[in-house]
């Protein structure tokens, strides 16, 4: 697949996501959810998804892997392509590792 096809993808799935989790979804800690980033492997099997939740994330995160098969269903009947892939659920860390970051510059000066 070329990388046009896949970024259109990828981002098909954010907006669906989005959508599912505004729209479908009444457990607020992961209604309440950010889609950071969809990331599709090379075979397009599995969209590793990047989440942020304003409070809660472990608990948020686990709550939001929990609803991958409801999930992956509302996304295939909307998705136009043979195969739905299987998602992955991650807490994005880039804030942490941003922080991280700027500690380590700090104490540097």
């Amino acid at each position: 697949m070329n990388s046009y096809k896949k970024n259109h993808l990828e981002t098909r799935i954010k907006i669906l996501l989005a959508d599912i989790l505004l729209n479908e979804i009444e457990n607020e800690k992961v209604r309440n959810a950010s889609i950071i980033d969809v990331k599709m492997t090379p075979d397009n099997s599995t969209a590793t998804v990047l989440v942020t939740f304003p409070a809660y994330p472990e608990q948020s995160i686990t709550s939001m892997r929990g609803l991958g098969t409801y999930i992956r269903k509302r996304i295939a009947a909307n998705l136009d392509t043979k195969r739905c892939p299987f998602f992955k659920f991650e807490l994005d860390k880039t804030m942490e590792r941003q922080k991280e970051i700027d500690d380590l510059f700090a104490k540097i000066k």
